[in-house]
């Protein structure tokens, strides 16, 4: 019986990816699983030198390395070799900044519900929730304070790989 449920699994798994259009929902958008697959996918195809379909021990120190050169290659103002706690700020800063410039297309200062609307993206799923006074755009603030909610939200708990434990586990 668990050998045909895998086989299932399986052959259900084949279809999905070789017919993209069965696998989105009735709207039209992907699920969170296929999200994530499709992620893995595009990680393992740019990272993956060997092309085994699985990160090794040196392909995982080498991206390390490569986002290291590059985080203090853009944003280590006093090239000291290391990020101080205000250039880490900083660099924090500025990837929120970019995010948002490359989501408001049209540069009017505010994401728009078609902006956001990329096929596997979580502000997509929690536009509504974070525009905090409906007027159908996400502004600066209003994103700054769905980030202060959900960092409050995960006080106490401890996050690992998008679950969730209580901390006192």
């Amino acid at each position: 019986m668990k050998h045909r449920i895998r086989i299932s699994i399986a052959a259900l798994a084949l279809t999905a990816t070789a017919l993209p259009g069965l696998a989105m929902a009735g709207d039209g958008s992907l699920a969170r699983s296929e999200c994530r697959a499709k992620r893995h996918q595009k990680f393992l195809a740019s990272h993956d030198a060997n092309r085994d379909g699985v990160l090794d021990r040196a392909e995982r120190q080498a991206l390390r390395q490569e986002r290291r050169r590059e985080m203090l290659a853009r944003h280590d103002a006093n090239r000291n070799g290391t990020l101080e706690p205000e250039e880490r700020a900083a660099a924090r800063q500025a990837r929120m900044a970019e995010r948002f410039a490359r989501l408001d297309a049209n540069r009017d200062g505010a994401i728009s519900r078609a902006e956001a609307s990329e096929p596997c993206s979580f502000l997509a799923r929690a536009f509504d929730r974070i525009d905090g006074d409906g007027d159908g755009l996400l502004t600066r603030a209003e994103l700054a304070a769905a980030k202060g909610k959900m960092k409050k939200m995960r006080k106490g708990k401890k996050w690992h790989r998008g679950r969730h434990h209580d901390a006192k586990q």
